[in-house]
């Protein structure tokens, strides 16, 4: 029996690095908080005020900015571009 797949449309994400986190505190825009305690990343989204520590991936949906951890995150994603 053939097995599918569910098509996920391509979205942005980017991983929080101590080198990007400037760069991530402005793609996020007003969503970006503050930095919480023990170096996570404060951000605002449907759900309320999320935390995303470093090594995590951001991922931009349409109602806002989630945080996924880099198992989380390379479970259900794939690059869609060419490397």
């Amino acid at each position: 029996m053939p097995l599918y797949r569910e098509k996920m449309p391509p979205v942005e994400a980017r991983e929080l690095t101590l080198h990007n986190w400037r760069s991530i505190a402005e793609w996020l825009g007003y969503a970006w908080i503050a930095w919480g305690t023990g170096g996570t990343m404060l951000i605002e989204n449907r759900s309320g005020r999320v935390n995303a520590n470093l090594g995590d991936w951001i991922v931009h949906l349409e109602d806002g900015f989630y945080p996924m951890s880099p198992a989380e995150f390379h479970a259900e994603y794939e690059r869609a571009d060419a490397q």
